[in-house]
């Protein structure tokens, strides 16, 4: 029996340790420092004026900096943008930012963000019934040349696939609203680490 409980523990710890990761973004020898700026959404809400911009970055570094492997991915905290970076990112046409710029002020090796373009969490003539739909477009920058290192468009539902009534009859705008950021954040984080985590409550 002792024996094979110790071929069972092995065969575990071979299959745990052969998961695969490819990571979406080259990173240096011994890791790349990358920084999250909060995401704009839409075309008028600033990088650092949207609450939910800023919670999804907030997420998504939380869950990196908890899961990536060590020698791949480190967050640098969103405090390593200085006041004078911060207004100089508001004052600048969001195809204009020189992300690079960005990610040398911060002593980051890799600039993430993104624009939320659409963030509903009821459909449109809908009456207590709470679905969440979030898209978003991220990318990742280089600092050392500005290059564009990623790409990616995510629509994201919570919950996903159909439903009927009464699903989330008791739920609110709140609650969904928590849930789809949380739900968002993970969906753009997971690429960047391996295995299968879940997001946060």
């Amino acid at each position: 029996m002792k024996r094979l409980c110790l071929i069972l523990s092995l065969l575990i710890a071979v299959g745990c340790s052969s998961i695969t990761f490819d990571p979406p973004v080259p990173f240096k020898e011994g890791g790349s420092k990358m920084i999250i700026i909060p995401f704009r959404q839409g075309d008028h809400i600033h990088h650092f004026e949207s609450p939910k911009g800023r919670e999804i970055a907030e997420r998504m570094a939380a869950l990196i900096n908890k899961n990536a492997r060590k020698g791949t991915y480190k967050i640098v905290h969103i405090s390593a943008i200085s006041k004078e970076m911060m207004e100089e990112l508001r004052n600048s046409r969001p195809d204009k930012i020189d992300w690079a710029k960005v990610g040398r002020a911060a002593e980051a090796d890799l600039v993430f963000s993104g624009n939320i373009t659409k963030f509903e969490v009821q459909k449109p003539g809908d009456v207590n019934l709470f679905a969440g739909t979030c898209k978003v477009n991220v990318f990742v920058i280089g600092s050392e040349d500005n290059s564009r290192l990623y790409d990616q468009s995510h629509m994201v539902r919570h919950p996903e696939g159909k439903f009927e009534l009464p699903f989330d009859i008791d739920s609110d705008a709140s609650k969904m609203r928590h849930q789809l950021i949380l739900k968002t954040a993970y969906t753009c984080a997971k690429p960047f680490y391996p295995g299968v985590e879940k997001a946060e409550n």
